[in-house]
């Protein structure tokens, strides 16, 4: 094989789309959806003439390889050897390079870099000397100067009669479309692949004592204390248990999104040293033909005074109908008018979280 000295004049044509469609100038309709993904392979076209200066006519096998260096250096990737019979007429050729992906898919990332350039045609083969370096048009050179997914501080404004000025289409069943997270990160909100608003933050719920009233017996009597706090006495003509129920007034589905029970606290204090104590407590709600338990506990609770405890939910099921906070007082009724508790607060943790 001889070697014949020839030379490249070449152009290397990218193709750079920008985020700008012709959906801006259309009513009433949206854009195409596209077809495909935006290949990692580029046109190169060049012209070609030996030494001489006369156009070349051949059919040559191009092979092209990326360095980061005009000379010695280090290749990035493999060579492209996808273009085999390559027909050059009047010294023009034009191909496409880096089909297979061969330079890698992180080959062009701001760094310099140079195309070595071979052919092998019907009597000669040649490599080029020096190696082609690669330059960026104007708006590819914007684009490295674009911070990575950061619009800190951005004001993205204008107007859209009639149309929705921002989209985040998320097309999972499940997963977040958007979040919006504080220092750290542990808590934010978030807008679900549902379209649901729900937060990984706790919320608080405070009952109101003074809607405390009884269920099933008719014989407590419920009076005002100090602080706001209610205290309910059962009478002395027997020790049968008697329920206490306070209604939950709250959000089942906010921002199209459940509320789950994740744990409720309970401040009390019992009223006399006799044998009356909390049996157990718990919050429902009714689904019309029975009560669905939200969380529940079975201690026995007799301090004389004031005392929190903490039930949590084994299940963190979602408030789905009316619901309420019950509590079942035990007394011996020895002491009429003393045996009874005092409730000082009742406090829910709510969540959008169904975990555990």
């Amino acid at each position: 094989m001889q070697h014949k000295k020839i030379t490249l004049i070449s152009t290397l044509i990218i193709i750079l789309f920008l985020g700008v469609t012709a959906a801006a100038a259309q009513t009433g309709s949206q854009p195409n959806n596209p077809q495909g993904a935006l290949h990692t392979n580029f046109t190169y076209q060049g012209y070609v003439t030996d030494q001489a200066g006369a156009p070349l006519h051949d059919e040559c096998d191009i092979r092209f390889g990326l360095w980061d260096a005009i000379s010695d250096g280090t290749q990035i990737g493999a060579y492209d050897d996808n273009n085999n019979g390559v027909q050059i007429s009047d010294g023009y050729f034009t191909v496409s390079v880096n089909d297979g992906n061969e330079f890698g898919s992180t080959a062009f990332n701001g760094d310099a870099r140079y195309l070595s350039v071979s052919f092998s045609c019907t009597d000669f083969q040649e490599t080029l000397s020096p190696r082609q370096a690669l330059t960026a048009v104007p708006y590819a050179v914007y684009a490295l100067n674009i911070p990575e997914h950061n619009h800190l501080g951005e004001v993205w404004q204008g107007a859209a009669p009639g149309l929705t000025g921002l989209s985040i289409i998320n097309e999972s069943i499940a997963g977040v479309g958007l979040f919006v997270a504080g220092p750290g990160g542990e808590t934010g909100r978030a807008i679900a692949a549902s379209g649901g608003i729900y937060s990984n933050a706790d919320s608080e719920l405070y009952l109101s004592p003074h809607t405390a009233v009884q269920m099933m017996n008719n014989d407590l009597t419920f009076t005002f204390t100090s602080y706001g706090r209610v205290k309910a006495v059962p009478p002395s003509s027997d020790g049968a248990s008697r329920y206490i129920s306070i209604p939950v007034s709250t959000f089942g589905t906010l921002y199209g999104t459940d509320v789950y029970v994740k744990s409720m606290e309970i401040c009390y204090q019992i009223t006399n040293t006799g044998p009356a104590f909390i049996t157990s407590v718990g919050m429902y709600q009714n689904n019309n033909t029975n009560a669905i338990t939200l969380l529940e506990d079975n201690t026995d609770r007799s301090s004389t005074t004031l005392e929190c405890f903490t039930v949590t939910a084994a299940d963190r099921l979602p408030i789905e109908n009316s619901s309420f906070v019950q509590i079942v007082l035990d007394s011996d009724g020895a002491d009429a008018g003393e045996d009874g508790v005092v409730i000082a607060t009742v406090k829910l943790t709510l969540t959008n979280a169904s975990g555990h």
